[in-house]
């Protein structure tokens, strides 16, 4: 029993971790939406609430599995943080969804949307344990916005309610090389 368990999970984990790569041309039109992610190094700084401290962030988008999923990866190197993800069709909402899981075991989901040149991330993420702090809810609202300068350029602004009312966060300026399907 514990070696078919152990055969399933070991495909679960291929199916995700080896997924055959398309190009933007092959993007399933229902995430369009997305183009303007896709296939670049997208580089920012993320700076502490405060100011007091900086850290490079990489993220990328790739369409997979034949344009039926874009995966995306978010990296910030010094502070040991990163967040894999994938955005797919929702037949039954009929709008983008997201689902992602970071290095701390955080997970969100959600939906995505598009508003001229502002690309938009909105659901809930969650805390595998209730933080230390009480005032600080496990799982809370975010909205996550990238709003397009150019075809390289963008302005990532967090939106979240976890300390009770909605409040900014971060605001990170990417800017983007084109990068071979992600890589």
């Amino acid at each position: 029993m514990q070696a078919s368990k152990t055969f399933f999970l070991g495909i679960i984990l291929a199916a995700i971790l080896i997924p055959c790569a398309a190009s933007a041309g092959d993007l399933d039109e229902n995430l369009k939406i997305i183009e303007p992610l896709l296939n670049k190094k997208w580089v920012g700084e993320l700076k502490a609430p405060d100011g007091s401290a900086a850290w490079e962030t990489v993220c990328q988008y790739q369409a997979v599995w034949n344009g039926k999923v874009v995966k995306f990866t978010r990296t910030t190197a010094e502070r040991d943080s990163f967040e894999e993800g994938f955005i797919f069709w929702d037949d039954i909402a009929k709008k983008p969804a997201f689902f992602s899981i970071h290095s701390k075991a955080i997970f969100s989901n959600g939906f995505v949307a598009a508003d001229k040149n502002v690309i938009s991330f909105e659901g809930k993420m969650t805390w595998p344990a209730p933080p230390p702090n009480p005032d600080i809810k496990q799982s809370y609202d975010f909205k996550q916005t990238f709003e397009f300068i150019s075809a390289t350029e963008m302005v990532d602004k967090w939106f979240q309610n976890a300390f009770g009312p909605w409040r900014p966060g971060h605001v990170v300026n990417f800017k983007a090389s084109v990068s071979n399907k992600g890589n």
